[in-house]
């Protein structure tokens, strides 16, 4: 059987934690969400050196995460995922 990468991470508990792209440690942006919350959730986009998304870590965040894949997907620039998660994060 051929090795197949994820976008999933298991961490061991009833959370979900996905990942899209290679994040960086150099170009992460402001955490996104509520990790106060009963159901913690969160969004960690990370740009490219040209402005763009390029990575994507989302705790319990499947709608965003789905967000994410499609602005990276697009080669949009990260201030659309900036306002789509300050967007969904508030609602």
């Amino acid at each position: 059987m051929r090795y197949r990468p994820s976008d999933y991470v298991w961490p061991g508990c009833d959370w979900r934690l996905q990942i899209v792209g290679r994040p960086q440690a150099d170009d992460t942006e402001a955490l996104f969400g509520n990790l106060e919350s009963e159901r913690p959730r969160a969004a960690l986009p990370h740009a490219d050196a040209a402005g763009r998304l390029c990575a994507a870590v989302v705790l319990n965040w499947p709608e965003s995460f789905l967000q994410c894949r499609r602005i990276i997907a697009a080669g949009a620039e990260i201030v659309e995922a900036r306002n789509l998660l300050n967007a969904a994060g508030q609602a």
